[in-house]
């Protein structure tokens, strides 16, 4: 099997995060002295230079500065500048990462912006979306600095050359929904999230598939929200003509005239043409979705056997669109939150991402000696 890489800055996290419930790991780690980046927090900068200095590293503040120049990551300047191997090397990391977030908070670079988007996992599982919102809009600025960096054009080259502990294709969803349900309490995260999907889209103009069609409708969606109807409009009917078969583009576009939440006006009349026009195109994915909007509109207004009959061609398209194969398809939905998460996100396979990292194969080209973790592998 082919190793994945994996970031120093992910191993760190998560055998800091093992070590916390499995005593025998902790007892390991303690009789080993390996160290972790959290045994640099209360050591002082003279600390940290002395550090460096012992692991053969000749280091003033004026001297790491020139170092680090141009360097995108401390595990860069680390194993391809300094070229150290093993426990020197993870010292070195230890003590340059504390530093550069001491002396160059601002100078973008790996170990940071994956701190960035583990802080906002935990205020985002706190349901406080505004705070995730805005650490994440922080994080999502680095991430365009690392774009330009080394001019990254995919979301695929991003995280082939900065393996955070979350996936850029992972976590770049999971930003658009925390400003959108943000959005619910600060109207300027609203905002953000149409600029954040306008640069999105700018950004990655070949990436296709769901994740694609999501920040297309949350362009759209944000145009709606926040007063441009008519731009909303435009932008759906652009798509549509391109391809009319796009059944979440239908859903999407119905949905703004529905929007979730108490207090919300509904034009049902305009939802429900909507999604009629789209029901009649020939081959129109996720029909089964679109018969059951159809039906939740009839049930709003009073129309319980058309959506009884909707229900049953829902049903009978779910039916013809279900896999042949054994295996059940993996679900990919997240789950509805509150006060945010419109019933159109949670079915249209958006998920939640957990801090919480799955175990992967380490780089075997790996030089810090996390690599040799053993229940890493």
């Amino acid at each position: 099997m082919t190793g994945v890489k994996m970031s120093w800055v992910t191993l760190d996290r998560i055998v800091s995060k093992e070590a916390l419930s499995d005593q025998a790991i902790r007892r390991q780690l303690e009789q080993n002295a390996r160290p972790l980046r959290s045994h640099a927090a209360s050591m002082g900068d003279e600390d940290l230079l002395a550090k460096l200095r012992g692991v053969g590293v000749d280091a003033d503040r004026e001297k790491l500065a020139e170092l680090c120049e141009g360097a995108l990551s401390a595990e860069e300047v680390v194993s391809e500048r300094l070229r150290l191997h093993d426990w020197d090397a993870d010292w070195a990391w230890i003590c340059l990462v504390a530093l550069w977030e001491r002396w160059w908070p601002d100078k973008v670079c790996l170990e940071l912006l994956d701190d960035k988007v583990q802080a906002g996992y935990e205020a985002d599982q706190r349901n406080d979306f505004v705070a995730s919102g805005r650490i994440w809009l922080d994080a999502w600025s680095d991430v365009l600095r690392l774009c330009d960096a080394v001019g990254a054009r995919s979301i695929r080259e991003f995280d082939d050359r900065f393996p955070m502990t979350q996936s850029l294709f992972n976590w770049c969803q999971d930003l658009e929904m925390a400003l959108q349900n943000g959005g619910e309490r600060d109207p300027e995260l609203r905002m953000a999230r149409l600029e954040m999907a306008a640069e999105w889209l700018r950004r990655f103009p070949h990436e296709h598939g769901l994740t694609a069609g999501n920040f297309r409708r949350a362009l759209a969606d944000s145009y709606f929200e926040t007063g441009q109807q008519e731009t909303a409009d435009e932008l759906y009917q652009s798509w549509l003509e391109e391809d009319p078969a796009w059944g979440w583009g239908w859903i999407g576009w119905a949905d703004c005239y529905t929007p979730f939440g108490p207090g919300k006006a509904q034009d049902y009349p305009r939802a429900e043409e909507i999604l009629h026009r789209g029901y009649a195109v020939p081959g129109v994915r996720e029909a089964e979705h679109i018969a059951g909007r159809l039906a939740l509109i009839c049930e709003k207004t009073g129309r319980p056997d058309e959506a009884r009959q909707l229900r049953q061609q829902a049903e009978q398209a779910r039916q013809r669109a279900r896999p042949t194969s054994r295996r059940a398809p993996r679900s990919n939905t997240r789950p509805e939150r509150p006060g945010g998460t419109s019933p159109a996100h949670a079915e249209a396979g958006r998920s939640s991402r957990s801090a919480a990292v799955p175990r992967r194969k380490t780089d075997p080209r790996n030089t810090s000696s996390w690599a040799c973790h053993p229940d890493l592998t």
